[in-house]
Parts: C-alpha cells; sequence; structure tokens
C-alpha cells in the first residue's frame, strides 16, 4: 500500500500536540481553552482537504456527552473532556476506532495503577478503607478527578500511530 503523506503529517502534530499537552497538564494540572479552539478551527481546515473527516464529528459529539458525564460525576476534569473531544476531531478516520480501543486500554491501566499507588502511599489500613469507601468518597479521597489524563491520550496515540507505521494504515 501506499504510504499518505497527509496521514502522516496529521498523525505527527496530533502526537505533538498531546506531547505538548500533557507536559502542560502535568505541571499545572489545567488543559487552556486554546487547544481546544485550535482543534476545532484544525478540523474546518482539514474537512476543506479531505471530507471524510466529517464522520468524526458524531465521535465529537457522542464523546462531548459521554465525557461531560464523566465531568459531572467527577472522574475526569473539563479540560480532559474538551481535549479527548477535540482531538477526536483531527484524527483521521481509519484510525479512530484503533485509538479509541488504546484509549480504553491505557485510561484501564492508568485508573488501576493510580489506585494502587494510592492505596500503598496512604496511611490507613490500605485495602480495608478502600473498600469501606462510598464510591463518590472514593472518588474524592483518591483525586482521581485530578489526575492528569492527557498523559493517557498521548500514550494511546503513541500506540496508535506505531500500530498505524506497522500495519501501514494509510490510504
Amino acid at each position: 500500500m501506499i504510504l499518505s503523506n497527509f496521514t502522516i503529517i496529521i498523525s505527527s502534530l496530533i502526537l505533538l500536540e498531546l506531547f505538548i499537552i500533557t507536559i502542560l497538564d502535568l505541571k499545572t494540572k489545567k488543559i487552556s481553552n486554546k487547544f481546544f479552539l485550535f482543534n476545532i478551527g484544525t478540523f474546518i481546515v482539514l474537512c476543506f482537504f479531505d471530507l471524510s473527516f466529517l464522520s468524526n464529528i458524531s465521535y465529537f459529539i457522542l464523546l462531548l456527552i459521554l465525557g461531560l458525564g464523566f465531568y459531572w460525576v467527577k472522574w475526569v476534569g473539563a479540560g480532559d473532556v474538551k481535549l479527548f473531544s477535540g482531538i477526536i476531531l483531527l484524527i483521521p478516520p481509519t484510525l479512530v476506532g484503533h485509538f479509541l480501543s488504546f484509549c480504553v486500554i491505557a485510561t484501564g491501566i492508568f485508573c488501576l495503577s493510580m489506585t494502587v499507588l494510592s492505596l500503598f502511599t496512604e496511611n490507613k489500613n490500605t485495602l480495608k478503607h478502600f473498600f469501606n469507601l462510598p464510591w463518590e468518597e472514593a472518588i474524592k479521597f483518591y483525586k482521581i478527578s485530578k489526575a492528569p489524563f492527557a498523559g493517557v491520550f498521548f500514550l494511546a496515540w503513541i500506540a496508535t500511530f506505531l500500530e498505524m507505521m506497522s500495519l501501514k494504515l494509510f490510504f
């Protein structure tokens, strides 16, 4: 198959953007609205070059609604919701499913790691204390909503990018 330079360029720019956002998220625990607006603007420009990107709007709406639900129960921050829903607009449509799959895997590993770290860094009766907390209190106690999820999206995109390069998932 012939590799598409367009797909490689877009994928590399997503990788760069996620890297920058991850560093900023780790430092400040905030994701600027400028990145979300940049992603929306870039999406509009991409649609002029390739109309297949319009199919990502349904993923954008679904992830925005799902993300707002996660934000409402304090599982993620608002910046994470905007980042995830905004970045999905830029992903070449053939890679969206791969990226979402890797996001699920990376999020599971990340949450499990955060839980294990929290359990063993607290001076409480660790496992007994964790399982006796109501769900809302466990989220507050372990500060899950303050976790830097940008890194999870970055790692998921690296996995998607590597899979794309190894399987040559280009058009």
